[in-house]
């Protein structure tokens, strides 16, 4: 029998966490009963990539794989793993490139843009950072930073010089603007690093809300002196929408390869933008409700898996006007529903789908299967 081997490659926390270990039990068992109706059967081999291998060795030390699944979380050398697949070539489960382009929020929005995905109106500002280098994916601007952003009561807003592309970005703690664009409070402010989880809501008249990643049972926290925006680095400058109910929507999207087309699970949970805690059940998880996406919801949610081609993908929603209106306001890449049986099956279902589809695939290339190629050493 040939063994067809699936390579994970992420941080050990991540492959270690009780969902994965679910969904990988599952796949194994559905793999073997997919191949019960092939010609040819294959064995499954999963290889775990171990952690200090990829964070300390050369790739050309990294275990072999016929397809990979890798997956980018903090800590994770990604382009490190560019490398890997461009010298070993396996079959690719989650685009490694489209996955440089998540860590940047306005490349994501673009992306986003591009798929037909409803986005809020926003404002980018780009800067450099603090020594006055530009990232290089910024290195068109040249912006000089003058204040620290942080100014409050009665002190002078600070001041952004003009960039080469002839935009100026100026506040007066109501409103900001960059060039001939202008948002007046409330509005978001979002890094376009989008590693940095800092986020902040500016309310019209002073007073701010900041959010972070989840501390124990706080999810926010409000600041009332706070006036004026950062001027640190670049960020995305959005409206403030108020989801309808206070909620938001976390969607869990899975890549199929057969009809009807890819699996989504969405759960609503009080957003952070309205409460400084987070509502939790008796078993310490964050409260959530399952909720229907609507066709159009559906529609566009599959547009947006398909452009990232991550085999699975979280990102949010927010509802508003009564559900009239929905707007996408991030895009998580990897993630899992936690606790949900039935969609760690759905998602083990379809990566078994999706292997023995890459086996079709490689079959095909290699004419005749008792002769499948060995990865170059």
């Amino acid at each position: 029998m040939e063994v067809f081997s699936l390579g994970i490659c992420c941080m050990a926390k991540k492959v270690q966490s009780a969902p994965f270990q679910a969904i990988l039990a599952f796949a194994k068992e559905d793999f073997a009963r997919l191949q019960l109706a092939s010609e040819v059967q294959y064995e499954l081999n999963v290889v775990v990539f171990p952690e200090d291998v990829v964070l300390n060795e050369p790739v050309q030390q990294w275990p072999l794989c016929d397809a990979l699944i890798a997956f980018y979380s903090a800590g994770f050398p990604l382009r490190k793993a560019i490398q890997y697949y461009e010298l070993r070539r396996p079959a690719s489960l989650c685009d490694l490139y489209m996955q440089l382009a998540l860590l940047d929020r306005n490349k994501t929005y673009e992306i986003l843009e591009g798929a037909q995905v409803p986005l809020p109106r926003r404002i980018v500002v780009m800067r450099s950072h603090p020594d006055g280098h530009l990232p290089p994916e910024q290195e068109n601007l040249n912006l000089h930073q003058q204040g620290d952003g942080q100014k409050n009561g009665d002190e002078q807003p600070p001041c952004i010089a003009t960039s080469t592309l002839g935009k100026v970005f100026e506040q007066n703690g109501d409103w900001i603007s960059f060039g001939e664009e202008k948002m007046c409070k409330p509005f978001v402010e979002k890094p376009v690093d989008a590693e940095n989880h800092d986020v902040i809501v500016y309310y019209r008249g002073g007073g701010a809300r900041l959010l972070f990643r989840k501390k124990k049972n706080q999810c926010s926290q409000l600041d009332p002196e706070r006036v004026y925006v950062r001027t640190d680095t670049s960020y995305v400058y959005e409206p403030f929408l108020q989801g309808d109910g206070s909620m938001d929507v976390k969607v869990y999207g899975v890549l199929c390869v057969d009809t009807p087309g890819p699996y989504l699970y969405a759960e609503m949970r009080h957003s952070p933008t309205s409460h400084c805690e987070v509502h939790r059940l008796p078993n310490g998880r964050e409260k959530r409700v399952e909720t229907r996406l609507s066709v159009s919801e559906r529609a566009f949610s599959i547009r947006l898996l398909e452009a990232f081609g991550q085999f699975v993908c979280g990102f949010d929603l927010l509802r508003c006007n009564n559900g009239s209106e929905t707007y996408v306001i991030d895009v998580n890449g990897w993630s899992f529903v936690k606790d949900n049986d039935e969609y760690y099956r759905q998602c083990a279902l379809s990566l078994a789908k999706r292997l023995e589809h890459e086996i079709a695939c490689r079959v095909r290339s290699w004419g005749d299967h008792s002769t499948k190629p060995q990865c170059a050493p």
